[in-house]
Order: structure tokens, then C-alpha cells, then sequence
């Protein structure tokens, strides 16, 4: 369901999000290190209560509950960068 929010957040708007206008888009630039998925996460939520006014969004998680999975999914993306430098480092 998460996954269906931010394409509905990305669809809707002309601008982006942190410069990503596609979640693929968003993907490369997580993976470049230019923003966390906490930082995806509150521009997300920023972009719900900035549209709030056209009632277009169904239901929406609770932002705590996001960023609480955002920072354990970037935890994750940061050991297995880690593991990566790891492996490449000993070969």
C-alpha cells in the first residue's frame, strides 16, 4: 500500500519530489546518496498536507508509523553498503 501512495504522489505533481519525478527517478537518487528514505518519506507527507485542500487521498498512513519504516529500510541500505565495500574491499 505504501508503494501506491507514493505513486499517487508522484503522479500528481509537475515538480517531483527532492528532484525525482518518477519513483525510479527517486530510487537512483537514494541510491547516489543525494536524500535518505526519512527525507522521501516527510517530503511525501509535506506533499499530502499541501494538497490536503483537494481531497484526493483516500487514506493515508500514519507518519509515524512511515518514518519508523523508512529509517529501519535505510539502516538496511546502509549494512549492505557496508557488506558491499566489504566484499570488494577483501577480493
Amino acid at each position: 500500500m505504501g508503494l501506491f501512495i507514493v505513486f499517487v504522489i508522484f503522479h500528481k505533481m509537475n515538480k517531483g519530489i527532492l528532484g525525482a519525478e518518477t519513483i525510479k527517478q527517486a530510487t537512483r537518487l537514494m541510491k547516489a546518496n543525494v536524500f535518505t528514505c526519512p527525507e522521501l518519506v516527510n517530503a511525501c507527507y509535506d506533499n499530502i498536507e499541501a494538497g490536503k485542500h483537494i481531497n484526493c487521498y483516500v487514506n493515508v498512513r500514519s507518519k509515524e508509523l512511515a518514518l519508523k519504516e523508512a529509517a529501519e529500510s535505510q539502516r538496511r541500505i546502509e549494512r549492505s553498503k557496508y557488506k558491499l565495500a566489504l566484499i570488494l574491499r577483501f577480493r
